[in-house]
């Protein structure tokens, strides 16, 4: 789990577990849980999803799934449209949603589960698994709330 902490609001982002895929398979969902810790409500935030190994796993669709969860009851789903660009290095490709309305209060039993759909097993001498970095920064990008990383390994 990595979680950073920013002076009024704090949340915690954790990976859920390590992810097997299938080669060749389009339905595949890295995911994290939020969960904010902090004393204030959290609104508006950038949500970037950085894909490490573009040559293991590509992004499926330019969105990204939010399940909003209160107290194990059922969750609420938003699919959250974003928009895939290449990275400076040709293995990488980062999904970027903007102005995504988190809205965490800081009330224990509240949480959302973040995910994109992603594809795997593209041609590669070697298996190296696939890693996907999950980023929340304030809206207008200036602080950093929380990072986790998912490791997606390729059979």
């Amino acid at each position: 789990m990595a979680a950073e902490e920013n002076a009024g609001a704090r949340l915690t982002i954790e990976a859920r577990g390590v992810l097997s895929a299938v080669r060749g398979s389009e339905y595949n969902y890295p995911s994290v849980v939020v969960r904010n810790v902090g004393t204030e409500w959290i609104g508006p935030v950038r949500i970037t999803v950085e894909n490490l190994r573009k040559s293991r796993m590509r992004f499926m669709d330019p969105q990204l799934t939010m399940s909003r969860w209160e107290h194990e009851g059922t969750p609420q789903e938003e699919v959250l449209g974003g928009a895939v660009s290449p990275g400076q290095d040709s293995e990488f490709e980062t999904l970027t949603c903007e102005s995504v309305a988190l809205n965490l209060d800081c009330k224990p039993g509240q949480w959302v589960v973040l995910y994109p759909r992603v594809s795997a097993g593209y041609p590669g001498r070697q298996n190296p698994p696939g890693i996907f970095d999950f980023t929340i920064d304030s809206a207008d990008g200036s602080e950093r709330l929380g990072h986790s990383q998912v490791v997606v390994f390729i059979s």
